[in-house]
């Protein structure tokens, strides 16, 4: 008899598949998102508003994002 695990893989805690950015936009103004891998963030730069990718998931609901300082961009 033969076992087979399905192990996943299991996305590092800064990872995050970039694939994923023609998919992803920002919740509020719908632009197109960046990655900033320095901070594990998605970023829009139309609002200039950062998202978290936590564990490779990223937590776009508006009041998990914060405003970049006008200097970061």
């Amino acid at each position: 008899m033969s076992t087979s695990t399905d192990e996943s893989p299991v996305p590092q805690a800064d990872s995050f598949n970039e694939d994923l950015l023609g998919f992803l936009c920002c919740p509020i103004s719908k632009s197109l998102l960046r990655w900033d891998a320095a901070h594990s963030e998605l970023i829009c730069d139309q609002l200039k508003v950062a998202f978290p990718v936590v564990t490779g998931v990223p937590k776009l609901v508006p009041s998990d994002g914060r405003f970049l300082p006008e200097e970061s961009t």
